[in-house]
Order: structure tokens, then C-alpha cells, then sequence
């Protein structure tokens, strides 16, 4: 099941694939900010800091990807025009990413984990680049995820990282303090990891955006979420 990386480089490059997307809440990236890089959800666990509790955790558990780094290889929120329900924060690398020396294991996901439950373990995962490019495998694949498996380590952000987006999306007038706050405190995060600041780019939704109409970002939007998704931990 482990793919070669050189070899999904080459396949992601010739689908026009030229960045890979991480999102998550503002707690847990201000976590990986502060440590210069991704983590897992056990790497993040076995160092004692803040990570957003997720309800699938003791799925990923359960699956053993507890320890895995999860990867897209496209802007979720930006192409479906949907909120991305892991968290307003994204992360965005070059693909280059690939070629880091000693990376850990690869695979990509055939489904997403969450419908893992009556699939059977050599179903879960492309066993080779040769069967990948013969799926409909594709720039923009929602839950073929390339994930790193069994890692404790930072996936360093230097030199790959190129932006990083904090999504501003339409909330009542009450909660623009919340969206202040979680910006103030990236750029906090990020200094002390060492990253340079100016990645950090605030971005708003328009009105054609479902995450404005639909989504628990917009007008009827729970407390419960926005707590979730901009709590900065401690």
C-alpha cells in the first residue's frame, strides 16, 4: 500500500496538481505553528498541547491513523464553495512537499475513514501509483486523501509552506471579535514557531459561497461550532 513519492509526484504534477491542502481549527494550527509544522493527531497527543477534539478520533484510533498526517490535493472550501468542515484554517504547500528526504510512509485513502466500517482493510488504501492512475483519480478528489502514516514527527512547514488562510466568513456582528482573536493569535503562534508571519492572509467569503447560505458558518450559525472551530486553546 505504500506508494513511492517521487512516482505520485510525477502523477499529481501531470494532473495539473501543483499544491496540497491541510485544514484544521484554529487551536490545533496554532498548535502546529508553534511547533513548525503538521502533526498528527498522536503526535500532537503525545506532546501534551492543544488539539481540537475531533469525533472521529477514536475512529482514527480504532483504524490506526491515529498517527497519520492527512493531505488534499485541492482547496476545498474555495472549489466546492462549501465551509471546510475541519476548520477555517488551511495550510497550503508546494507539492515539492513530496520530496522531503525521509517522509514518512504514503498512501492515498480510497474512501474517506469515516466509511471504513464494512470495508475491508486491503480495500482501504491504492496499492500501487500503477492502479492509482488507472482510478479516476483527479485534482480535486474529495476523499482520496494522501495521508503520512505513522508519525510522531513534525512535517516541517519550511521550505514548502506558501500561504496560509484564515477564513473570515459571514458571522453576526457579535462574533467579529472571535475572527480578530484567532487572527491575532496565528500570528502570535507562528512567530514563535518561526514562521514568517506575512503567510497569514485572512480571507472572506461572498454571498456566492454556500458556507454563507447553508453551511454553520452563516446566519443561523451555532455557538457550538464557532467555539469549536475558533477556540484557541490553552
Amino acid at each position: 500500500m505504500q506508494l513511492d513519492p517521487k512516482e505520485l509526484l510525477n502523477l499529481l504534477k501531470s494532473l495539473g496538481v501543483t499544491y496540497l491542502y491541510h485544514a484544521n481549527t484554529v487551536g490545533t494550527a496554532c498548535t502546529f505553528l508553534r511547533n513548525g509544522g503538521l502533526l498528527s493527531r498522536g503526535g500532537v497527543a503525545s506532546r501534551g498541547v492543544f488539539q481540537t477534539y475531533q469525533k472521529s478520533d477514536d475512529l482514527d484510533k480504532e483504524y490506526g491513523i491515529w498517527n497519520d498526517i492527512f493531505l488534499d490535493n485541492f482547496d476545498i472550501h474555495q472549489k466546492r464553495k462549501i465551509q471546510n468542515f475541519y476548520g477555517p484554517v488551511l495550510f497550503i504547500f508546494h507539492v515539492d512537499l513530496l520530496e522531503i528526504n525521509g517522509l514518512p510512509p504514503l498512501c492515498i485513502t480510497k474512501t474517506n475513514p469515516t466509511d471504513w466500517r464494512n470495508i475491508d482493510i486491503s480495500d482501504r488504501y491504492y496499492t500501487s501509483i500503477e492502479e492509482l492512475r488507472n482510478s479516476p483519480y483527479s485534482e480535486g478528489d474529495y476523499f482520496r486523501m494522501i495521508t503520512l502514516r505513522n508519525t510522531l514527527s513534525v512535517l516541517p512547514f519550511n521550505p514548502y509552506l506558501v500561504q496560509i488562510f484564515l477564513d473570515f466568513p459571514h458571522i453576526r456582528t457579535g462574533e467579529q471579535p472571535t475572527l480578530s482573536h484567532a487572527y491575532l493569535a496565528l500570528m502570535q503562534a507562528a512567530s514563535t514557531g518561526g514562521i514568517d508571519t506575512r503567510k497569514i492572509v485572512g480571507r472572506y467569503c461572498d454571498d456566492h459561497c454556500n458556507c454563507y447560505t447553508e453551511s454553520s458558518y452563516g446566519p443561523t450559525t451555532k455557538d457550538r461550532t464557532i467555539r469549536r472551530f475558533f477556540k484557541l486553546g490553552t
